[in-house]
């Protein structure tokens, strides 16, 4: 082959190498854009301020009966070129506490989480019912020299009766139920006393038991259980007079939700309530006997398990919320049975919130 036949073949392999070059590059190039945009993407809610001493990312809503079960209100990142001492301060005014952490910054970012105690228990009474309103997130820097700089989030408040099910991003939250489950509350105590009483008055009706001992020690047989479970039930039917609401529950949905507390249902002037409602009067005064009450849930419907014995080895359940006027805690148990064992053989039982494990994982009472 002659130099001048090839020249040609030369030039293609050299415009190939060419190719492949800006091809490779191009895409390193997209490659690092889009690490880049994943990066961008990361950070962009974070808003940096105070001479870029901080950066944070203020959240949109708080959902008041949440808060006090919550670990964390909002993450603040902080550095500096030069060390100094800095004192970071978090509130959100008329909800909380101020929370103050005294910070030594430097050239490496750190992280501070924040979560300010609720400043009082009527800080939670402000908002009830299906209301919310606008507040502020207020954060305060002051460094050692006296300067100070202060910035300010909106937020919108939700009333502790809120529920919000699932999020965006699909987390589920049925776990703070359990913050509604409140045995120590004055009218859980009263609703104890009362059934109490109701053994007292139809002994024949509650064999075996002849008080609310809750497991006795581990001397309570499961009959005796069951009674004293029944016993709650015909008191809030017949001495209570609750009524009751046919409301679904929007289980695994991003959905809001309106739920009282023990204490708005049973000091109303007609007490209503929908299932999750009553089944929480019921676990509150289950747990206040230091019994075991779990929580079912079915599409769109909840049920009351009570564990028999403290090892919950079986579980009893109850219909909280009965069609029939007429029904009685003995009827409302055998149905609650039959309807949780259905809903077990065709695969229905979305989740049973065991209100002791949530205990365990944090999840307090609300008041």
């Amino acid at each position: 082959m002659t130099r001048a036949q090839a020249r040609p073949r030369l030039y293609l392999f050299m415009a190939l190498a060419v190719a492949l070059a800006l091809g490779g590059g191009t895409a390193y190039a997209l490659g690092g854009a889009r690490s880049f945009a994943v990066f961008q993407q990361a950070n962009a809610r974070y808003q940096t301020a105070c001479d870029s001493l901080i950066s944070w990312e203020p959240p949109a809503d708080i959902l008041t009966g949440f808060y006090s079960n919550q670990q964390r209100l909002v993450t603040v990142r902080y550095r500096s070129q030069t060390a100094q001492a800095l004192d970071i301060a978090v509130s959100v005014p008329n909800l909380t506490q101020t929370q103050e952490f005294e910070a030594h910054a430097g050239t490496v970012t750190q992280v501070q989480d924040y979560w300010p105690p609720i400043a009082s228990p009527q800080a939670l009474e402000a908002l009830v019912g299906p209301q919310k309103r606008d507040g502020r997130i207020l954060l305060t820097v002051r460094r050692a020299d006296g300067s100070e700089c202060s910035l300010s989030a909106p937020v919108t408040l939700y009333s502790r009766q809120m529920m919000r099910w699932s999020d965006a991003a699909g987390a589920d939250n049925s776990s703070y139920l359990a913050g509604w489950v409140t045995p120590q509350a004055n009218v859980i105590r009263d609703l104890v006393g009362r059934a109490a009483s109701q053994i007292s008055q139809y002994p024949s009706e509650y064999a075996g038991v002849s008080a609310l001992a809750g497991y006795d020690e581990g001397r309570a047989q499961p009959a005796a259980v069951v009674a004293q479970v029944n016993a709650l039930f015909d008191t809030l039917r017949q001495t209570y007079h609750l009524r009751y609401a046919q409301m679904n529950v929007p289980y695994r949905q991003d959905a809001m939700q309106l739920i009282q507390l023990p204490r708005d249902v049973l000091t109303s002037a007609a007490p209503t309530a929908m299932c999750v409602e009553s089944t929480v009067i019921m676990a509150s005064a289950i747990e206040r006997l230091g019994m075991r009450p779990y929580i079912v849930f079915v599409p769109g419907h909840v049920y009351l398990g009570v564990a028999t014995d403290a090892q919950s080895s079986a579980i009893e359940y109850w219909e909280t919320t009965p069609s029939n006027e007429g029904t009685n805690g003995a009827q409302a148990n055998q149905y609650g049975d039959t309807k949780v064992a259905e809903a077990y053989h065709v695969g229905n039982v979305l989740r049973t919130l065991d209100i002791l494990a949530a205990r365990a994982q944090g999840i307090l009472p609300m008041e």
